[in-house]
């Protein structure tokens, strides 16, 4: 268990804000019907009781647009809560703490809300001295634990562990598995209503699915919620720099859909065969959008030589600003890699290559033809190429968007040749970070090799 370091200061000035959020907690009415649940303003029209709500701690209102507006909960005086301006303030209060450097990495949202729920819950019938800081470490200290949190990797089957981002990736194992079934069917043996078989199956259900897939591992000392989002959030950073730089993204048929199981979009084919009046169930995968990616251990070492500066890229220290900017257009890039349709493909890959290489909205898209030609090749007859194959795959795209046109076998070529010179833009993207501070030098530099000659860009 560890104890959180807030400084002093932090903690008079946190008190004093939650004093203030206390103050302004009213009582509230809230109409739950769902005619009225829709209606900002009709929150005074209904008590919240046992009809509405059963055994609630607490409650968030949203108007069904997915615009939260209050939070109530029961007390000793009855249903309390926040509703509109006063609801903004208590939510901007448990943002400002959560992104303290002491608590930051180690307290979800969630968890610091339900503590200043339960504090406001508690607060009437207190005396003088109780601040509400010292109630978060009272509550924090039990809660902080080191947590090993393994996130499945959707199509990823690696044939040894390996580093990458600050995660270990690693294999679920049948023997760990059996392991969790066992110790699960202990626990539950002495229950009334057991069922061996039926367990059986539910586990194989939802565990098996996953058995020899690569899981992103990490380890954190955190509140559980924490853990799992920043764990949760690390994988997903992982997998969309590992998608990057997969062969794959060279064709404009090739998909790669590591992410998070569940974070990624797989087609599904589900109809019945009729026969005799019975039916009969076919319910399929669209095998060109889910594939399983097996790397051995000669496409591994290849995978995390190329990888090299994007691995380094995330485990240093986040300084200069061309670091985010890169990250940032890597990971939409990225997700052309997920879909099997060549129109969503282009337009992510154009709007990732854009935010590289345009100074801003304001500046004409024909800016970055010449300065993607320059990045990717040296010479000066394949530079006049490659400016204007983006030139034309760029129409390609605005072709699609505007008026739904869809590409020919020629034309699809085109993109391929196209796509093999974006995947080697974003694999040499990273190692340019040491050069520059920001894109516009980038872009400045780019520029200049064209009107002064400059042979490569270093």
């Amino acid at each position: 268990m560890e104890s959180l370091m807030i400084p002093e200061a932090a903690r008079d000035h946190f008190n004093q804000e939650a004093e203030k959020i206390f103050g302004v907690m009213e009582n509230v009415h809230v109409d739950t019907s769902p005619s009225q649940c829709f209606h900002p303003e009709s929150h005074v029209d209904l008590e919240l009781n046992e009809e509405n709500i059963i055994d609630i701690e607490q409650l968030t209102l949203s108007d069904g647009f997915g615009n939260e507006y209050g939070l109530v909960f029961e007390n000793s005086e009855g249903t309390k809560g926040f509703l509109e301006a006063h609801y903004r303030e208590f939510t901007s209060f448990i943002g400002k703490i959560a992104s303290h450097k002491a608590i930051r990495d180690r307290l979800s949202k969630n968890f610091i809300s339900s503590v200043a729920i339960k504090w406001l819950k508690r607060k009437p019938i207190q005396e003088g001295g109780f601040y509400f800081t010292e109630y978060l470490e009272s509550c924090a200290k039990p809660a902080i634990k080191e947590y090993e949190i393994w996130v499945p990797i959707e199509d990823m089957r690696a044939a040894t562990t390996f580093q990458f981002g600050g995660m270990a990736f690693q294999t679920i194992r049948k023997r760990a598995l059996d392991a969790t079934f066992k110790q699960k069917v202990s626990k539950s043996k002495d229950m009334e209503g057991f069922d061996l078989k039926e367990m059986q199956i539910s586990f194989d259900r939802q565990h098996r699915c996953k058995q020899g897939l690569t899981a992103a591992t990490i380890k954190l000392c955190a509140e559980y919620d924490k853990a799992r989002q920043v764990a949760m959030e690390k994988s997903i950073l992982c997998t969309d720099i590992l998608r990057s730089v997969w062969p794959s993204n060279m064709f404009s048929s090739g998909l790669c859909c590591w992410a998070p199981r569940g974070k990624t979009f797989i087609e599904k084919e589900d109809l019945y065969t009729i026969k005799d009046g019975i039916f009969y169930s076919d319910s399929r995968l669209v095998t060109a959008n889910s594939f399983t990616i097996f790397l051995d251990e000669s496409k591994l070492s290849i995978l995390l030589r190329d990888l090299h500066e994007h691995h380094l890229m995330l485990v240093e220290p986040l300084g200069k600003k061309f670091t985010q900017e890169i990250i940032d257009a890597i990971r939409v890039y990225s997700r052309s890699s997920k879909t099997r349709y060549l129109d969503e493909k282009l337009i992510f890959i154009f709007a990732s290559i854009e935010s590289v290489l345009l100074k801003n909205g304001a500046e004409p898209i024909s800016s970055f033809y010449d300065r993607f030609a320059f990045f990717v090749s040296k010479l000066p007859d394949e530079r006049k190429q490659v400016s204007r194959l983006a030139r034309k795959i760029y129409d390609y795209r605005s072709n699609f968007v505007h008026h739904g046109s869809t590409l020919s076998g020629a034309e699809r070529e085109e993109v391929d040749r196209f796509l093999k010179y974006v995947w080697y833009f974003f694999l040499n993207l990273p190692a340019r970070r040491h050069k520059f501070e920001k894109k516009e030098d980038l872009i400045e530099y780019l520029d200049d090799m064209k009107y002064y000659n400059f042979k490569t860009l270093f």
